[in-house]
């Protein structure tokens, strides 16, 4: 049992346990229109949907990342870094999160530099929100992740094609948002 559980560490470090073939054509989403942009969407939701998380969230590896992660130990000093900008800090890929019209950080997203593949979504009091787990190409594109609350519930599926486009599905896939350029260019529900 320690050999498989070593196997997998060992493959989960080295990311291939993400390693995962995801929808991957050249169709630009921006440019199709009507029932032929419903028809990829369906498609790209039957694909990513079919794909589950490389853990299973009810183990107790699983439970274990969220105990470790749960609080922020470095909260003030990550809070702060990443309020100035920061996309680096102490070993960690650091990003925040701010309320389009105020400008105020709520959020702040950590990614261990030696785990690339998962990230650790926090909120400005140093406290677990979401955690994603990343698949396919990344950090080259097109990948998917998928955000889940601190209690293993599927909070959502994003889909990036490029660093451009963005495909976001809620979390049955039931509606997706289209993103370009940083903004929202369409909703599409009842998928």
């Amino acid at each position: 049992m320690k050999k498989i559980l070593l196997i997998f560490a060992l493959l989960l470090i080295s990311g291939t346990a993400f390693a995962v073939d995801i929808f991957d054509d050249n169709t630009d989403i921006t440019k199709l229109e009507g029932n032929s942009r419903i028809e990829y969407l369906q498609d790209l939701k039957s694909e990513i949907f079919s794909h589950d998380c490389a853990f299973s969230l009810e183990s107790d590896e699983f439970k274990k990342m969220i105990k470790t992660h749960k609080k922020d130990k470095n909260y003030i000093e990550n809070y702060y870094a990443a309020q100035a900008g920061y996309t680096s800090f102490k070993d960690n890929n650091i990003s925040g999160m701010f309320s389009p019209k105020m400008d105020i950080m709520y959020m702040y997203a950590l990614q261990e530099k030696h785990n690339i593949r998962i990230t650790y979504y926090y909120n400005a009091i140093g406290h677990l929100k979401y955690i994603d787990f990343m698949y396919g190409n990344y950090p080259s594109f097109p990948y998917f992740a998928r955000k889940y609350t601190t209690h293993g519930n599927l909070y959502s599926t994003l889909y990036c094609i490029d660093e451009m486009t963005q495909i976001k599905f809620d979390k049955n896939g039931s509606t997706a948002e289209i993103w370009h350029k940083g903004k929202r260019i369409d909703k599409i529900k009842n998928l």
